[in-house]
């Protein structure tokens, strides 16, 4: 089985990130954290890199990642659209009738 660290160097290929720009995606101020994954053997990211990444990259697979299971990437759910969101049905109610008016027609 790959490591979390093989995972994690594939995962920057496909993005086309460097160790450097990968850790400045997630707002660190050194990549030391991302790095030491990668020196380490057997180094595993603390819970928080891990909370970093999936709220940078919500595209990225965080069980991938951690256990190898599934896909590398998976679809993001995306906030509804306005089109969307017309599409929406209200339920129904009835309302009572109005009492018509009727005018009397002069003569």
């Amino acid at each position: 089985m790959e490591s979390i660290a093989t995972r994690l160097k594939c995962f920057l290929e496909h993005k086309g990130l460097s160790t450097t720009a990968f850790s400045r995606a997630l707002h660190y101020k050194s990549c030391e954290k991302i790095a030491r994954l990668f020196r380490a053997n057997g180094a595993k990211p603390s819970v928080d890199i891990v909370a970093d990444i999936a709220h940078r990259f919500p595209e990225f697979n965080i069980r991938w990642l951690i256990a190898g299971q599934g896909e590398m990437l998976h679809a993001v759910q995306r906030e509804p659209s306005a089109d969307s969101l017309l599409d929406y049905s209200f339920p129904s109610y009835q309302l009572t009738p109005k009492a018509e008016v009727v005018e009397e027609e002069q003569a």
